[in-house]
């Protein structure tokens, strides 16, 4: 029994759509990943900003008694 074109075309349409679904979840998991690290680097420049802070003042006073 021949496989009528409605039915290739059918399936050809749900493979089409199970491999975007696949790319879709693809990129979902990517842009989970990366706000995971945004997160991890947002935490890292809040670390690092009293520091960063710091230094200048100290920065500033020395040039201040330089002067």
């Amino acid at each position: 029994m021949a496989i009528s074109a409605e039915i290739k075309e059918v399936i050809r349409l749900a493979t089409n759509l199970s491999e975007l679904e696949n790319k879709l979840q693809s990129l979902k998991d990517k842009k989970a990943d990366y706000q995971a690290h945004i997160a991890d680097l947002n935490i890292q420049i809040d670390m690092a900003l009293p520091i960063v802070q710091s230094a200048r003042q100290e920065l500033k006073a020395a040039a201040a008694l330089i002067k």
